[in-house]
């Protein structure tokens, strides 16, 4: 199988570089997603870091300077959502979703 264990890609998946698939596995990565300016890649995974530590006056900090990330999303395709959610970091994720109207439906790499 292309997947490990954990329902991961492995290694040796075969990749297409021109539209970021495992061929039969799913989406990567959009170009729009990492072709992103790097301070401001770098911005936006400080809203992650921030998501996942549970640090609510950073959240809500850096959204107030760039309410945008709230739509930010890393290589794996996730979004502060995503981290808070699989942190059990409950407080940053109702205050994403009801003070700054996070999609909920999003997917990530893994679907």
């Amino acid at each position: 199988s292309s997947r490990s264990e954990h329902g991961r890609p492995r290694a040796n998946s075969y990749l297409d570089d021109t539209v970021h698939l495992i061929k039969g596995r799913g989406i990567l990565a959009s170009k729009k997603d990492v072709s992103v300016d790097p301070d401001e890649f770098a911005e936006g995974c400080k809203l992650l870091q921030a998501a996942a530590l549970g640090n609510l006056p950073n959240v809500i900090a850096l959204l107030t300077l760039q309410p945008n990330h709230i739509n930010f999303r890393d290589y794996d395709r996730r979004t502060a959502l995503h981290v808070a959610a699989s942190e059990g970091k409950l407080k940053i994720v109702m205050t994403l979703i009801e003070k700054y109207d996070s999609p909920i439906n999003r997917s990530d790499r893994w679907g």
